[in-house]
């Protein structure tokens, strides 16, 4: 057995294992394991039929080639849903449409096997066929370029929403459903290299069957890892201080803040100082609101509004000013600059780096240096 051969048996055999492990092991029936094992399955079993053909046995089982379990029109979906689901925005009806394009490709080829099984196997050397295969890949192609960039837009939206409801990231922004679709986004190419420089298809093969199977492994154990990311719920009543939406006529809906906003925000930056609310690493814009007797939605815009940025840069500015007098601080010269970071609240060496740099200028280091030879 060639290298080539057992990446590909690895790739195959991992989509499908683990898709079964993740479906059996998924708590409480959980939509959102269903969708992710699932799409493994789908992959799986769509490049087994890619290794029979590399490995002729369509030669002997002609009837295999049309076996229907080409899932080109399924799997997108089912890592669209699946992102869906994970993010926690407010669940939208899963509509069957969206199943149609899957449900047509499966009927497609089990017809054809059919005839296939009946001894009337198309022609695949025929003029006809070349035209059926080229446009179904080509359609393939389409829609899963689609959903991947529109998969790719949702984890942006989610990243959006997260910091206007999370003062940690850790696991909120689906990073690494990012990197997979990009890469995932890369493999496509690889035909069109081949076009281009037909000798490098043997490395681009290699290249590509690697990607698809490190991919595979990656999204299956970070998909399951992956908690829900929007679990937001805050029963809070609206406060009779909601902001007041003001509509002119021939203008855009304009929400005006009332004077006592600017009291419950004076309010907040004392209760966030006194409280040291910042130090809980994992505090959430709905906590804030039940500190301040306040609805998360009418917090979020009194932050927005008047310290003019999101719940996540709003909370880490305050954790940046105390990190810079603990590193001042003689009592804490024992901590390392990531005890600092602990210590002010941040659960995240990369996202007090960036917060940090983003707030002064500078890194912890390069701060702490600049103040001692001062």
């Amino acid at each position: 057995m060639e290298v080539s051969d057992i990446i590909d048996v690895v790739g195959i055999s991992q989509g499908i294992i683990l898709g079964i492990l993740i479906f059996l092991n998924r708590p409480d029936n959980s939509k959102t394991y269903t969708y992710l094992s699932l799409y493994l399955l789908s992959i799986g079993l769509t490049s087994a039929l890619s290794v029979l053909e590399d490995w002729d046995v369509f030669l002997t089982y002609t009837w295999l080639y049309f076996a229907p379990v080409n899932f080109f029109f399924i799997f997108p979906v089912l890592l669209y849903l699946y992102t869906r689901e994970v993010s926690g925005f407010p669940r939208e009806q899963v509509t069957w449409k969206l199943f149609v394009p899957g449900i047509l490709e499966f009927i497609v080829w089990s017809v054809l096997l059919g005839f296939a099984l009946a001894g009337k196997a198309p022609d695949l050397d025929s003029d006809a066929y070349a035209i059926f295969e080229g446009l179904y890949y080509l359609a393939a192609f389409i829609f899963m370029i689609t959903y991947l960039i529109r998969v790719i837009r949702f984890i942006t939206r989610v990243k959006k929403k997260a910091e206007d409801n999370f003062s940690s990231m850790t696991r909120k922004t689906l990073s690494w459903l990012r990197i997979g679709c990009f890469f995932l986004l890369a493999t496509f190419l690889f035909p069109f290299i081949d076009e281009i420089e037909p000798g490098l298809e043997e490395s681009t093969y290699y290249a590509e069957a690697l990607i698809n199977s490190t991919m595979l492994f990656w999204l299956a154990i970070h998909g399951y890892k992956q908690t829900v990311v929007l679990n937001l719920q805050n029963r809070q009543p609206l406060a009779e201080s909601q902001p007041r939406v003001k509509v002119e006529p021939g203008q855009e809906t304009k929400v005006i803040p009332l004077e006592s906003d600017k009291v419950l925000f004076d309010q907040l930056t004392e209760l966030m100082t006194s409280k040291e609310l910042f130090k809980r690493a994992e505090l959430t814009l709905s906590e804030l609101a039940s500190e301040m007797g306040l609805h998360q939605k009418q917090l979020s815009f009194i932050i927005n509004h008047f310290a003019g940025k999101n719940f996540f840069n709003f909370v880490n500015e305050f954790r940046v000013k105390e990190a810079q007098n603990l590193l001042l601080d003689e009592k804490y010269a024992h901590l390392s600059v990531l005890g600092i970071a602990f210590e002010a609240g941040f659960n995240s060496k990369a996202t007090f780096n960036a917060s940090f740099k983003k707030v002064t200028g500078q890194t912890p280091r390069q701060f702490k240096t600049s103040r001692q030879s001062a």
